[in-house]
């Protein structure tokens, strides 16, 4: 798993030293290809995440500054996926909902750091890119069910395109407002944690009104902090 993870994290910075040319791509995608199939059959359960993450941070690495930053991210994230596929963790269930909500706070990042040309992109490109959105919190929604919550339901199915629609929404309206890239990935992120949870909780039967405070309350202070530090200017 650890030299998995190595060969990963070399080529992602081999193609990021090449100046993403055709050939650097092509290469990662296929080494990443010989990684995947080497694993067991684990890696059908998240194959979605798996493969996200070699376009949120191929991404990330040509958009975003601090290149050892986010590529200490990506081993860091690399290596749990990769032990996910390989049942290397006897708690599966929270070690998945950790990098879940890291993979998805790393492509809102890279989704808000376009914020400066967004107003200036054609039509197409921010449908596109929302539509990009839409279908990343979508299968990100339904591996998590589909891991360990079923997915058999056409509800399940409903609160997934449902919650896809609303981030795509929400995002189109952060996209214009002075929070930061880094501020608008994170309240994007924990709204995507709180409604997973929050759905979770109605589906197994455990909703209550002290489950309900304490995700209201997790919500409202972390949006708190979120929407303070950001200098508001009329």
């Amino acid at each position: 798993m650890l030299e998995k993870t190595l060969l990963a994290v070399a080529a992602l910075a081999l193609t990021f030293f090449l100046s993403f040319s055709f050939f650097a791509v092509l290469g990662f995608l296929f080494i990443l290809l010989f990684v995947y199939l080497s694993e067991g059959g684990g890696r059908r359960d998240f194959r979605f995440s798996f493969w996200l993450t070699q376009v949120v941070f191929l991404l990330a690495l040509s958009s975003l500054p601090l290149p050892w930053l986010v590529l200490a991210v990506y081993a860091a994230l690399s290596f749990v996926i990769l032990g996910l596929m390989g049942n290397a963790f006897s708690n599966k269930f929270f070690v998945y909902g950790i990098a879940s909500l890291v993979l998805a706070f790393s492509f809102f990042a890279v989704l808000f750091s376009r914020a400066p040309s967004f107003s200036a992109d054609s039509f197409w490109s921010q449908f596109f890119w929302m539509l990009f959105d839409f279908l990343v919190v979508y299968f990100l929604f339904r591996e998590y069910w589909k891991t360990f919550g079923g997915w058999q339901s056409r509800k399940m199915r409903l609160f997934g395109m449902s919650l896809g629609v609303l981030s795509a929404e929400l995002s189109a309206v952060l996209v214009f407002l002075p929070l930061g890239f880094l501020n608008a990935a994170a309240f994007m992120a924990l709204l995507l944690l709180v409604s997973r949870d929050s759905l979770m909780a109605h589906e197994n039967g455990f909703m209550n009104a002290s489950f309900v405070f304490r995700e209201i309350t997790l919500f409202v202070v972390i949006a708190t902090v979120i929407f303070a530090t950001v200098s508001w200017k009329i």
